[in-house]
């Protein structure tokens, strides 16, 4: 297992996924990562981005019913661990409780949509924090790059680059999926527009 940061101060406070449980609307799009609370406030685009792909996405699982879409879903690894991914899968046979505020149920994927205010908690953190928790496949989406950069987890337990997609997915539970990466990423207005 990789080290995901220095062992915590003990004169530290760490929040506790019981205490998330307890919190007001106004943190709605708050995260806890290993006792510390974190604010990730997405922009209009983030979102039209995160819309788009799960569009796309999710009319290709209708056709091959793998399971079930789910926009942010607060996800707990540990006590002291609550993340809320962009976008999360899971698999038919395991979906998480509809009327729950923190589901103890694991994707078996997870999509981080990376921002300026992001970029080191979803490609480092997030990146060993999904690898510990056994998630088996991770999509990081760069929309400077423009890219889908497909993870799948190793037997190692650390994760592989097994694609960067820039159309098509070529690896893992959604290989052979298609999707318009200008409209995506937000490089057109409609999917139709050339």
């Amino acid at each position: 297992m990789i080290e995901l940061v220095p062992p915590i101060r003990a004169d530290l406070y760490m929040a506790h996924a019981d205490e998330m449980a307890q919190f007001d609307d106004s943190y709605r799009f708050a995260q806890l990562i290993d006792g510390e609370v974190t604010l990730a406030i997405p922009t209009a685009g983030h979102q039209l981005i995160m819309t788009r792909l799960l569009s796309a996405v999710f009319g290709f699982d209708k056709e091959e019913r793998l399971g079930r879409w789910f926009p942010p879903v607060n996800v707990q690894f540990s006590p002291y661990t609550v993340v809320n991914p962009d976008l999360s899968f899971y698999d038919r046979n395991a979906l998480p409780a509809l009327d729950v505020l923190i589901s103890t149920v694991q994707p078996v994927l997870v999509v981080e949509i990376l921002s300026d205010e992001s970029r080191h908690r979803d490609c480092v953190r997030k990146l060993v924090l999904y690898a510990n928790g056994g998630i088996p496949e991770y999509w990081i989406v760069d929309p400077d790059a423009k890219v889908i950069k497909i993870h799948l987890l190793a037997e190692d337990g650390t994760y592989n680059v097994a694609d960067e997609a820039r159309g098509e997915i070529r690896a893992g539970r959604f290989a052979g999926f298609q999707f318009d990466n200008r409209y995506v990423f937000l490089d057109k207005d409609f999917p139709q527009d050339s």
